[in-house]
């Protein structure tokens, strides 16, 4: 047996020790051999891995596919020799390569680096069986290796880091200075010092003070790039390993000159972070700040914000400074474009003049430097100090100040016009706006006609997610079986004969193309459906049920009837809607099934009234009572149906002596048009059928009455609940929603039906939401608040779109706070055009609920993830089209709302300005009149800030004669 067959048996084994003894005990002709078979067994022992590895996930597979309680007792599988094959040829480079260059390229060769599950890296494995290898060799070639490893270092992720800093300490060598080097140290002394490296043994890297490596590269820590954004994490207090070693190990003047030597090098806040911690946490004495007073001063103009923020706290501790150096900091601080170094500056502006008035002259240029600050209240307050200090400028001065005068706004510029003389600038007019008229009321469209023909209905997409599309196929389907059922099934047979091959699999169908399907099967192979199959016991709704994945709480459900009142409302008639979070809890299902609809309790009462109307369909064709049309299918694109039509088509179901559907009856009064209609009642009271009789009394009276719609936003604090418009939270918190609905019982059970059943239950993702608006296109509140609860939820918003609060705007019905709440939601979409659209319609319909919305806006703005910007965008893109007037009442609800409080110490919020910004040009626009009180209390309160000026500008406006 050759040397080399010893040694690759030993890697086959996985033997590391006996390995390593081996290759110590080569000859030269030994290692030779060895070295020259090494680079060809790559390839060889990888592939005998990746084959290893393969069947390991196979087996693995099988095994989880045969056992259903494979994951409760799975286990991390045991290390087998061949996947340490990558460490053990390392090894066996390194003990039998000559020149140290070789070595150091061998035992970094990427293709040796394994991926390592306990880190989630690439890299090599435990450094300390390569130091016992080579720690045979002379102390001046591994030393060597130690210096040539470390200069190969890339990085922080580089694999060959970790060897290359355990050499550097096991031998004692200078490491090279070489940046990366150092970074990788202090990324893995971060690392060691919260999770250590699994297999890292002896040379596991840590900060701690015994740290070999830390004097030799702690003053290369300041100099090195990219050590700042490595340690930017490290924390002071509590105080962090690393902040705790450098503080021990380093000389005290040596980390404050490296700290304000970085400083002065520059970078970005992250890569001077960690340094200013340091900085601070080594608390300079007057007196060394006083030694480096020249250096901080020059960090004051350009220095990133933290840094900038610390020199010029240090150097306001000393007493005296030099009036040349004040002058110098004041224009660099006033320079910058951050306010809160700006307003320090100009407090040591104020200070410095009060008590030292001859040099008020020198400091003038320092001032005129912040009238041309972007900020008004900078600007402000600049205008202010040059007013007050008026008389201690000399001619000098008070020159520098008349000169900059036209960089600040008017108003401020002409206060200190009548003081210092000059010009102010002129506030040039803005382009005087005409606001386009509203759009005229745009006519709803007819309804497309349903199929009159098999070709036509074989060409109508199976697949579409339109409810016209569905309500076209299901009308032209009841009147070709009537007129042409052969026809139709030839029809049918193409798109439908092989449709969803798990159709009848299922348990529920819950979307109307499941239902068509079933439909369409049915006329084409009467009995098809082998029936509901059997539910095996399990999570209500989960997998057991054939319905994919199953519903975790919460959920929001609704319970009937839950008021204080709950007796009177029973008398009475009516109920109400709460949401609650509720959790599902194990048990069997012994309801027996509906013909695939599902239960009540877990889809909305809209969602649910849609798919009985398929249902019903389904079940007259199999029982051979389908009626030669369907009454319901509107006559106009937003669900409407025309009285007339609706009594010509009761007429012709009398005349062929057919019982009308009962869901589609219902639907069909559901779908007439508000108000009474006394001759189509006339004509309807001289049919003979119950149905003629029905809807004759509804075409008298007027409808479907409107239910009483509430809305109200709740929150908890301590463990009590509280209404918003009762009680303003003292913080920020979770706020969710209490819809109410309370309406008078029809008499019609399966209109009341779905109006008393839950409008906010999260079947999936609502599968009929887009039917929602045709089926009370006369009533769009009930509709709004059914889809109220889904907004609320990010999760389920992906469900609900635009086109759901634009069907909205074309319905009929008072509009109230549930239909303002779905158009807010759509208002704060990145988007502006979506919502000012909807908004724009329903103005110019006469129909938008302004004060409900501007309500709404503010809560959401307050107490939501929705963004304020993308609100205000969409008010100002509908202004701007001309709904002026109706945005201004919008905003004049809002703004309360967002005001701050200032009993509670409340200070305004971002971007607060540029709401009563653009509150004031709407205003304008619509030539209101009348003060807002909360605005009028902001301005009694006085201040300069632009958000006072703007709450000023607001109020004159509002109170003009």
């Amino acid at each position: 047996m050759t040397s080399w067959d010893e040694i690759s048996d030993l890697i086959s084994a996985g033997d590391a020790d006996k390995l390593i003894e081996r290759l110590i005990t080569l000859d030269d002709a030994g290692r030779k051999l060895v070295a020259g078979e090494l680079r060809g067994h790559i390839a060889v022992l990888s592939r005998h891995a990746e084959a290893k590895q393969e069947e390991r996930w196979v087996a693995e597979t099988r095994r989880r596919e045969e056992d259903p309680d494979y994951w409760q007792h799975w286990r991390e599988p045991e290390r087998e020799p061949w996947q340490d094959w990558a460490d053990l040829l390392r090894l066996a480079g390194a003990g039998t390569l000559s020149a140290v260059s070789a070595v150091a390229s061998w035992v970094t060769r990427r293709d040796l680096a394994m991926w390592r599950s306990f880190t989630g890296r690439t890299e090599f494995g435990d450094p300390e069986p390569v130091i016992r290898l080579v720690g045979h060799r002379p102390a001046e070639w591994q030393a060597e290796l130690a210096v040539r490893l470390g200069a190969k270092v890339r990085g922080p992720g580089d694999p060959g880091a970790v060897l290359a800093l355990a050499m550097l300490r096991h031998t004692g060598a200078p490491p090279p200075e070489h940046d990366p080097l150092v970074v990788a140290w202090a990324v893995a002394g971060t690392a060691a010092q919260h999770e250590p490296l699994e297999g890292a043994g002896t040379a596991a890297v840590s900060v701690v003070e015994s740290d070999p490596l830390l004097p030799a590269l702690l003053p290369r820590l300041f100099e090195a790039e990219g050590v700042g954004r490595a340690l930017q994490y490290e924390k002071a207090d509590p105080i962090s390993p690393w902040f705790s070693a450098i503080r021990a190990a380093g000389e005290r003047e040596a980390l404050l000159d490296g700290c304000v030597r970085r400083f002065l090098r520059g970078g970005t806040a992250q890569d001077l972070r960690f340094f200013a911690r340091l900085h601070e946490l080594l608390a300079p004495t007057e007196a060394e700040i006083d030694a480096r007073r020249r250096d901080y001063l020059r960090l004051l103009p350009a220095a990133p914000g933290p840094v900038a923020e610390l020199s010029l706290r240090h150097l306001r501790r000393l007493d005296a400074h030099d009036p040349a150096d004040v002058a110098e900091a004041l224009e660099g601080l006033l320079f910058r474009a951050e306010a809160k170094l700006v307003r320090p500056g100009l407090t040591w502006f104020d200070q410095t003049v009060r008590h030292a008035p001859d040099r008020a002259d020198e400091l003038a240029a320092a001032l005129v430097t912040a009238f041309n600050h972007e900020a008004y209240e900078i600007q402000g307050r600049a205008a202010q100090l040059a007013l007050k200090h008026a008389t201690r400028f000399g001619p000098l001065g008070a020159e520098q100040i008349r000169d900059a005068i036209p960089a600040l706004p008017p108003a401020l510029g002409a206060q200190l016009v009548a003081v210092y003389g000059g010009q102010a600038a002129v506030e040039e007019p803005g382009p005087v706006f005409t606001p386009p008229p509203l759009p005229e009321p745009v006519a709803v469209p007819a309804f497309p006609a349903v199929p009159e023909s098999p070709a036509e209905m074989e060409t109508l997409g199976w697949t579409s997610w339109r409810w016209l599309d569905g309500e076209r196929w299901l009308g032209g389907f009841v009147r070709l079986a009537a007129r042409d059922r052969d026809g139709l099934r030839s029809a049918l047979e193409v798109p439908y004969g092989s449709s969803y091959p798990q159709l009848f699999e299922m348990r529920h169908w819950l979307q109307d193309d499941h239902w068509r399907a079933a439909i369409a099967r049915e006329l084409i192979a009467p009995g098809a459906d082998p029936g509901v199959p059997a539910e095996r016991p399990g999570r209500r709704g989960g997998p057991a049920s054939g319905n994919g994945v199953a519903v975790r709480a919460p959920l929001m459900v609704s319970l009937r009837a839950l008021t204080d009142d709950a007796e009177t409302q029973a008398q009475a008639g009516g109920f109400s809607l709460a949401y609650l979070p509720v959790e599902l809890r194990e048990e069997p299902v012994s309801e027996a099934p509906r013909d695939r609809l599902p239960d009540p309790r877990e889809v909305s009462g809209l969602d649910m009234f849609v798919l009985r109307r398929f249902a019903e369909v389904l079940a007259a064709l199999k029982d051979g009572t389908l009626p030669p049309v369907l009454l319901a299918t509107p006559t106009l694109a937003n669900g409407m149906l025309d009285p007339d039509v609706l009594v010509s088509r009761l007429a012709e179901c009398e005349a062929a002596r057919a019982v009308p559907l009962p869901t589609d009856l219902r639907q069909a009064l559901l779908r007439l048009p508000r108000g009474a209609h006394p001759e189509a009642a006339s004509r309807a009271a001289r049919l003979t059928s119950e149905a003629g009789r029905t809807v004759a009394r509804r075409l008298a009276d007027g409808g479907l009455p409107d239910p009483e719609v509430r809305v109200r936003w709740s929150y908890s604090k301590d463990f009590d609940s509280y209404f918003l418009d009762e009680r303003r939270p003292g913080g920020t918190g979770q706020v969710w929603l209490t819809p109410r609905l309370r309406a008078e019982p029809t008499g019609l059970d399966l209109i009341d039906e779905f109006s008393t059943s839950s409008a906010g239950t999260m079947n999936d993702h609502g599968h009929c939401m887009g039917w929602w608006p045709s089926v009370l296109p006369s009533h769009r509140e009930v509709v709004a608040v059914n889809l109220v609860p889904r907004l609320h939820q990010q999760w389920a918003r992906e469900s609900t779109y635009p086109v759901h609060p634009a069907m909205l705007a074309a319905a009929d019905g008072p509009a109230g706070v549930a239909t303002a709440l779905a158009l807010a939601y759509f208002l704060a979409q990145k988007d502006a055009n979506g919502g000012a659209s909807v908004l724009v319609t329903m103005a110019a319909r006469g129909a938008l609920p302004a004060a409900e919305l501007g309500a709404h806006l503010g809560v959401l703005i307050r107490w939501t993830w929705l963004k304020q910007q993308h609100i205000m965008n969409a008010l100002e893109a509908a202004a701007d089209r001309g709904a002026h007037r109706e945005v201004w009442e919008v905003l004049r609800t809002l703004l309360p709302a967002l005001l701050p409080d200032a009993e509670g110490g409340e200070k305004p919020h971002a971007g607060l300005a540029k709401v009563v910004e653009l509150v004031v040009t709407v205003a304008q626009r619509a030539a209101a009149r009348g003060a807002i009180p909360e605005v009028e209390a902001v301005v009694g309160q006085g201040g300069g800030s632009r958000f006072r000026t703007e709450c000023r500008r607001l109020h004159a406006y509002l109170i003009r004669p």
